[in-house]
């Protein structure tokens, strides 16, 4: 995972795969809005597994943080 690497690289914190992922946008590619929404919780969790992982297998334990990746809602 790219999140992992750049982790290992220093990172204090990753973003979300999410760029352009919000509900509008997917409901025109024919998701349901309960389908959108656990698209995008899902690049949450992914991310949040990587940091997880990271902890456990590295010692030099950080506080990770997250940032949803979020683009410009209009552009759906």
């Amino acid at each position: 995972s790219i999140h992992l690497e750049y982790l290992k690289a220093g990172a204090q914190f990753i973003t979300t795969a999410s760029y352009q992922a919000s509900i509008e946008s997917l409901k025109k590619e024919g998701f349901n809005f309960q389908e959108s929404k656990k698209i995008i919780l899902k690049s949450v969790d992914l991310a949040e597994e990587v940091k997880k992982l990271f902890n456990k297998k590295y010692i030099n334990k950080k506080n990770i943080l997250i940032a949803a990746s979020i683009g410009s809602y209009g552009s759906f």
